[in-house]
C-alpha cells in the first residue's frame, strides 16, 4: 500500500470511501475503496459479494481490480483507474451547455451491452445499472469514451435449475423494471435489459413539454436527467405507463393481480411515442428501444441482439478494443498528476510521520509507517471459486 499515493477523495458512500490514487512507482493511475466494516480475517474480506464476483468474471467492460489490501481491520480494494461515473460525465456536460452526440452515446451503450451480455452469459444478474455505476474515461479530445461496468454488491448468480427468490428492493429505483415494482421475486436477466434502456434513453433526452387532451402533463427532461423518476414504486409505475401506454390483461396480468392485492386502480393511459420525448433520437435508437421497454420481460430484446441492431451498424469494434484504447488514455494526464504530486511532496519534507498523503479517506489517514507489505495480497492469489454467493 505504501506505493500509492492518495491524490483527492471522490466520494464518500454509505458503504466505502473511493479515492484516486497513483502507483508512485509504475504511475499508473488506480481508484481505491476502503470499506466502512470492518473486516478481522481474510475469509470475511474474500466473502464480499463484489470481490467474489470480480475473482471469477474478467472482462474489458467491466471494472477490473489489481489489488485487496487488508490494514488491521480495514480492507481497501484497488480498482484500475476511470475519470468519473456516466452521471458526472453527463453532468458536466450539461453544466457546459454541450450535448453528447449519438455517436458517442452509441460508444457508451455498445460497451455497457458488452459488459452485462457477458455477464449474463456466465450466468449473472448485475441488477444495479444505472449511471452511477458506469466508469468512462474519455480520449485526449473527447472522441471516443471508455465504459466499463463497476459495483457488483447486488449481483446474484441466476441458477435456472434453482427456484430463485430474489430480493425485490435492490436496482435504483429509477432504474428498476416493472416486474420488480410489483415486488415480484422470480425476475431474471430482463431485469437488467429494462435498466440499460433507461440509462439509454436518458442520454438521448432532451428538455420538452407536452400538453396532452384537456390534461397538462409536464415532461421536464433535464438535460440528462431519470426518464422515469418516480417517488414511490407505485408512482414509478404509473409514470412507466404514462409514456407506454396501459398494457392489455393478456400482455402482462401480474400487474393486474398486483393492483387487486394493493387496491389501487391501474391508470388507463395511451401512452406517448418516443420520437415525441427525445425528437433528435435516429429511427434506429427509437426502434431499439422500443425492443427494450416490453412490460413482458420475455419479450424483450437480448444483449447479443442489441448488439447487431442497426443502431451500432457503424461501431468500429476494432476501436473499441481496450488494448488500442490503452495507448491514448491518460498517459499524459497520468505523468502530469504525478509531477504535480511530487513536486507537492517536497515541499510537505518536515512531515515527519511521511503520510502518504494530506487528504483523508472518511478521516482516516493512510500512513506509510503502519503498511507492511505482508498486508498486500494479489487478487489472483486469494481466489477461492468454490463459495456461493448469496443474498
Amino acid at each position: 500500500m505504501q506505493k500509492y499515493v492518495i491524490l483527492e477523495t471522490i466520494s464518500d458512500l454509505g458503504h466505502s470511501t473511493i479515492a484516486k490514487a497513483q502507483n508512485s512507482e509504475t504511475r499508473e493511475l488506480v481508484i481505491i475503496k476502503m470499506l466502512k466494516r470492518k473486516f478481522y480475517t481474510w475469509e470475511e474480506c474474500m466473502k464480499i459479494r463484489e470481490i467474489k464476483v470480480l475473482t471469477v468474471l474478467y472482462h474489458p467492460q467491466l471494472l477490473k481490480i489489481k489489488e485487496i489490501i487488508k490494514l488491521r481491520e480495514e480492507v481497501y480494494c484497488v480498482y484500475e483507474f476511470y475519470e468519473s461515473s456516466l452521471f458526472d460525465y453527463y453532468q458536466q456536460i450539461r453544466e457546459s451547455g454541450e450535448q453528447i452526440s449519438e455517436q458517442i452515446i452509441k460508444q457508451i451503450m455498445f460497451q455497457i451491452i458488452q459488459g452485462v451480455q457477458y455477464l449474463h452469459s456466465q450466468k449473472y444478474l448485475h441488477r444495479d445499472i444505472c449511471p452511477e455505476n458506469i466508469c468512462v474515461t474519455a480520449n485526449e479530445d473527447n472522441t471516443y469514451i471508455q465504459a466499463k461496468i463497476s459495483s457488483f454488491f447486488v449481483t446474484r448468480e441466476n441458477n435456472q435449475k434453482q427456484n430463485n427468490q430474489f430480493t425485490d428492493y435492490i436496482t435504483t429505483r429509477w432504474y428498476r423494471a416493472p416486474e420488480q415494482l410489483i415486488h415480484s421475486q422470480n425476475y431474471n436477466q430482463q431485469v437488467d435489459i429494462w435498466a440499460i434502456g433507461c440509462v439509454m434513453m436518458e442520454l438521448l433526452q432532451k428538455q420538452i413539454l407536452y400538453i396532452i387532451f384537456f390534461q397538462i402533463y409536464v415532461f421536464f427532461f433535464s438535460l440528462l436527467g431519470p426518464v422515469f423518476n418516480g417517488i414511490s414504486e407505485q408512482d414509478q409505475l404509473i409514470k412507466i405507463i404514462k409514456i407506454f401506454g396501459t398494457p392489455l390483461m393478456q400482455e402482462w396480468p401480474e400487474v393486474y393481480s398486483y393492483a387487486t392485492q394493493m387496491k389501487i386502480s391501474i391508470p388507463q393511459e395511451k401512452g406517448i411515442k418516443l420520437e415525441q420525448i427525445i425528437p433528435q433520437a435516429s429511427n434506429e435508437a427509437i426502434n431499439l428501444l422500443l425492443s427494450i421497454f416490453k412490460f413482458m420481460p420475455s419479450k424483450r430484446i437480448s444483449c447479443e441482439n442489441m448488439l447487431k441492431h442497426p443502431f451500432f451498424s457503424d461501431i468500429d469494434t476494432f476501436q473499441l478494443n481496450d488494448s488500442i484504447i490503452k495507448s491514448h488514455i491518460n498517459k499524459n494526464r497520468q505523468n502530469n498528476i504525478f509531477e504535480k504530486q511530487q513536486a507537492n511532496n517536497s515541499k510537505n519534507n518536515n512531515d515527519s510521520n511521511n503520510n502518504v498523503t494530506n487528504n483523508n479517506i472518511s478521516n482516516n489517514n493512510i500512513s506509510n509507517n503502519n503498511i507492511s507489505n505482508n498486508n498486500v495480497k494479489n487478487i489472483n492469489s486469494n481466489i477461492n471459486n468454490n463459495n456461493n454467493i448469496n443474498t
